[in-house]
């Protein structure tokens, strides 16, 4: 697998994947898997009349990544799930960039197309997370610009391969003041936990008891198949933004507890970006800022798997985030967000 990372461009990657899924399935078939997969139907992405399966395939990658991101992802990871052959999964796992050959799962240095700079408690923390059978909920505390939101990659790949289905859900949406509601935060979990929404209807009177319904019922779901023989992680984040509604901060603080609770055992919790607080039985972490050093371990990692940066290029990269060193001084660590956006496209290229 790392040889044939290392050794194949990224669009010989996507036509070695394209090609498989085009082996496999016939129109129909793939219409099938993208409805029962995400929920949506091919001819929304692409329209066959004819066309080859290759050019279809090909179509339907473009319109997913093109148009949701996390989509895509959701997509190929089920894809993989589903299907039997061998040949399939790996070729995702090659075009997600899944990689195996660096320790373990915690801290590889790229997953799912993403690179990731090393946060070593972050790591162990999700490993204590889910390797334990008594916790449920991670606190990840810290500033925003920091790189929490980018730390969703991490906690998908760990998931996936783990073989827990993760949601990942914004709090603050795209706008400020958030017009994120209970009611879309229900409406989101029960569609992507393919959950019977029913239940919920037949016992919720009013708005105003929504939240608290709705985790009564995921309670008593999480105690009876399908949902008790799953495995599901719930991702929140911003939640200490500006502008988060208070009911929607109250009802993830209610679902936070009930998985410490251990109310709702086929959930694991994070929240990240959670103020201090106490909840017993949670794991906590602070997420903190970028060192120079933490940059050097990475690009050493990536030197490992065969991805060398000149040396020229290197120290360019780590003057232009962290400025010029001074004999005897450690840099600052890297709060600006603006300048971890620059590290981020710099790494890119790696």
């Amino acid at each position: 697998m790392a040889t044939l990372n290392q050794t194949l461009t990224s669009d010989e990657k996507r036509a070695r994947l394209v090609d498989q899924i085009a082996a496999i399935y016939d129109y129909e078939q793939l219409r099938s898997a993208v409805s029962s997969l995400i929920g949506k139907k091919l001819d929304h992405y692409v329209i066959a009349s004819g066309l080859k399966m290759t050019i279809v395939v090909d179509k339907l990658i473009d319109e997913l990544q093109r148009t949701d991101t996390e989509t895509w992802y959701r997509f190929a990871l089920r894809l993989r799930e589903s299907t039997n052959r061998p040949e399939l999964r790996n070729a995702i796992d090659v075009y997600l960039g899944i990689v195996e050959s660096h320790g373990n799962i915690y801290h590889a240095p790229e997953a799912l197309g993403k690179k990731f700079i090393d946060r070593t408690n972050l790591g162990e923390r999700l490993k204590e997370l889910f390797d334990s059978d008594n916790q449920r909920v991670l606190l990840v505390r810290g500033p925003s610009g920091l790189g929490r939101t980018h730390s969703k990659w991490r906690i998908q790949h760990v998931a996936q391969k783990l073989g827990i289905q993760m949601v990942y859900i914004n709090l603050m949406g795209d706008k400020i003041p958030s017009t994120t509601s209970v009611t879309d935060i229900i409406l989101r979990l029960f569609n992507r936990m393919r959950l019977p929404i029913q239940d919920f209807k037949d016992r919720v009177q009013q708005d105003a008891g929504q939240a608290q319904t709705f985790v009564d019922t995921l309670i008593g779901l999480c105690s009876q198949e399908p949902l008790s023989a799953q495995k599901w992680c719930i991702v929140f984040d911003d939640y200490d933004r500006k502008g988060v509604d208070k009911a929607v901060m109250k009802l993830v603080d209610d679902l936070l507890k009930a998985a410490a609770d251990q109310e709702i055992r086929p959930i694991w919790t994070i929240s990240l970006g959670h103020p201090a607080t106490s909840l017993d039985g949670a794991l906590t972490e602070e997420f903190e800022p970028l060192t120079r050093a933490l940059v050097e371990e990475f690009l050493e990692k990536m030197a490992a798997l065969g991805r060398t940066v000149p040396a020229d290029k290197r120290e360019e990269i780590l003057i232009n985030v962290f400025g010029k060193p001074q004999k005897g001084v450690d840099p600052p660590p890297l709060t600006d967000p603006e300048k971890l956006c620059l590290l981020v496209e710099k790494l890119k290229t790696i």
